[in-house]
């Protein structure tokens, strides 16, 4: 009998009438085994579902159809402090942990280097998910696997492994940081390295690498730029046509010719003829809009061009539309994406209040700058401000998204002298987020002074946000 026995027969015919019960489906024994095996029918049963479970217990497993492994990642970060995963999971898995903590954290990690345990990372799945960019390779490659289909190794190179071969397989903010970094070394090099990768990159890919064209940028780009300007995308579009405007090309800027559609041209004085712009708005965009208008109309056209449109110095813009505080909201939006930061400076010296008007626009990606120059960039927004800074919660929270890390050392300075804890506890009208903002605002050698300050405070409101500071100062300490 046992000859003549196999599993496959035991699987099919035996083992489902014993799962489903033999009372309702009884099991023809004499018919399986060929012999029907001595004693009573309930005797033979069990001794069925014994020989069943002996046979498929050395049973082999059948090998799978289609077997892929996971990809080995290589993550050369350090691996966070012992002492601080689990105050830092406490922190990121509370409710009320505002998205400025999440950031600061985030932020951080990505600045020393460091990532999270292994065993931390399904426990704060969604912070994982959202900031895996900024949490090294192991993170991004966790975070994709949680999609429909595993990724490719190749997906999840460092930056040490990337090189000219490898680099359009990396995620997509490697992808911008590597050619960033060729760009810098060779502009033509790198040029042909996104020229070689376009078709395969989505919008935003796109978008991100022809922004960074803005380093070096010459008139030996102007060919690759003149057949980005037929892009699907209308903001590679727009941008490739801003980027031409800077190099004088003949190609005609459809954004400019709006703003010049805008523009009231005055000439002005007795003796001495200067001119005045006036920037009009359209009589349906209403003060509360207007910010988010003026974004739109200004952003696709480069300083240089809009000089050369109106037939005036670049340097005498700036005097030309002194008058117009909306003309001046426009050429800060003009200055800030082509990187012109020293004319920034100059437009908020004349416009002070441009800070808070650019933030009631919405959010500011300038991702694709370095840290240094995303803090040059803010030190040029605030600096006429920097003594008395508006308690805007709106205009700091946009600030602090916008830099992804600590604010000037003299805007928060200047923050820190206020009285900007007066009517926090009124829970009608202030807003109970602030002193977590600030503490991820605040760089190391202010946090302490912010620490005093946060002790006369209803402990309640600052809980979160001594936790921050405690957790930020100790992942700076073991970087030393």
């Amino acid at each position: 009998m046992g000859e003549r026995m196999r599993s496959a027969v035991i699987k099919t015919r035996v083992l489902p009438n014993l799962i489903a019960g033999t009372v309702r489906s009884p099991i023809d024994l004499h018919r399986v085994f060929d012999g029907t095996p001595a004693g009573s029918a309930d005797t033979a049963t069990r001794r069925a579902l014994s020989f069943a479970g002996q046979l498929l217990r050395f049973e082999k497993p059948a090998s799978p159809g289609n077997l892929k492994p996971d990809p080995v990642v290589r993550d050369e970060r350090r691996i966070l402090p012992e002492k601080l995963r689990r105050p830092l999971i406490r922190l990121l898995t509370t409710s009320k942990a505002s998205e400025h903590i999440v950031l600061a954290i985030a932020a951080a990690m990505d600045r020393l280097n460091l990532r999270l345990h292994p065993f931390d990372i399904p426990k704060l799945s969604s912070f994982v998910e959202t900031w895996a960019a900024y949490l090294g390779p192991s993170a991004e490659q966790w975070a994709t696997r949680q999609g429909e289909s595993a990724p490719a190794a190749s997906s999840f190179y460092g930056e040490e492994a990337l090189d000219d071969k490898t680099w359009h397989l990396a995620a997509p903010r490697r992808r911008v940081q590597y050619i960033d970094q060729r760009r810098r070394e060779d502009p033509a090099a790198a040029r042909e390295l996104v020229a070689a990768a376009w078709a395969q990159q989505d919008p935003e890919a796109r978008l991100k690498l022809l922004t960074i064209f803005e380093i070096g940028l010459s008139s030996t780009d102007q060919g690759f730029l003149e057949e980005r300007v037929k892009d699907r995308s209308p903001r590679v579009k727009a941008l490739a046509g801003r980027l031409l405007g800077r190099l004088g090309s003949s190609y005609e800027n459809p954004a400019l010719a709006q703003c010049m559609e805008r523009i009231r041209r005055e000439e002005k004085g007795v003796l001495r003829k200067r001119v005045a712009l006036v920037l009009e708005l359209p009589a349906n965009v209403k003060e509360h809009t207007a910010p988010t208008w003026i974004r739109e109309l200004f952003s696709d056209v480069s300083w240089q061009e809009f000089a050369r449109g109106l037939q005036i110095a670049e340097a005498d813009v700036i005097e030309a539309g002194a008058k117009s505080p909306d003309l001046l909201l426009g050429l800060a939006w003009m200055a800030t994406l082509d990187g012109r930061f020293d004319l920034l400076e100059k437009v908020c010296q004349r416009s002070p209040e441009t800070w808070e008007r650019m933030s009631a626009s919405g959010r500011l990606d300038l991702t694709h700058l370095s840290r240094e120059k995303r803090t040059q960039w803010a030190q040029s927004l605030t600096q006429a401000q920097s003594a008395k800074p508006p308690h805007d919660y709106v205009a700091w929270s946009w600030l602090h998204t916008t830099i992804r890390g600590p604010l000037p050392t003299k805007l928060m300075e200047g923050m820190l002298r206020s009285d900007w804890s007066a009517g926090l506890e009124d829970k009608q009208k202030a807003k109970p987020d602030w002193p977590e903002l600030l503490a991820a605002c605040a760089a190391p050698e202010l946090r302490e002074r912010l620490r005093k300050q946060l002790g006369d405070i209803d402990p309640t409101l600052t809980a979160n946000a001594l936790s921050l500071m405690e957790i930020l100062d100790n992942m700076e300490r073991g970087s030393e």
